[in-house]
């Protein structure tokens, strides 16, 4: 007779994927991204978004790694699948990841947010005052 394996780890619950459950399922539950590309999807932890642009009926992120993604969704769907604690609407057509901006800063065209990647985004007159002290 066979010895049974017994298991010596704790068992994380979110990550076991039951028959019951779509992969897609198990993506979102561990936090992921689903980001449906031609010929491919991709799944991103939010962490890895620097920020997301807007581009009339279509969405362009902008991924840490240098990566751009245009997507055929409006930034409103998109906004609506990220964890908002860390994803601000900065402009009508700009989102970004508060974990990734370093200063906010003013020049002759207005307010803007430098993020990590030195890359600068437009912060619209009305939402200025999320970031005041």
């Amino acid at each position: 007779m066979r010895a049974l394996k017994t298991i010596t780890q704790p068992i994380n619950e979110a990550v076991i994927v039951r028959p019951e459950v779509s992969f897609m399922q198990a993506m979102k539950a561990l936090g992921k991204i689903i980001i449906s590309l031609p010929g491919c999807t991709r799944y991103i932890h939010p962490e890895e978004i620097l920020y997301i642009k807007a581009e009339s009926n279509y969405s362009e992120i902008y991924l840490v790694q240098g990566q751009k993604f245009l997507l055929s969704k409006t930034l409103k769907e998109i906004e609506a699948e990220l964890p908002s604690h860390i994803f601000f609407r900065i402009h009508r057509g700009y989102c970004v990841n508060i974990s990734h901006v370093t200063h906010l800063n003013k020049n002759i065209e207005g307010w803007t947010l430098l993020l990590t990647n030195k890359e600068e985004v437009p912060v619209s007159r009305d939402k200025k005052s999320l970031f005041a002290n």
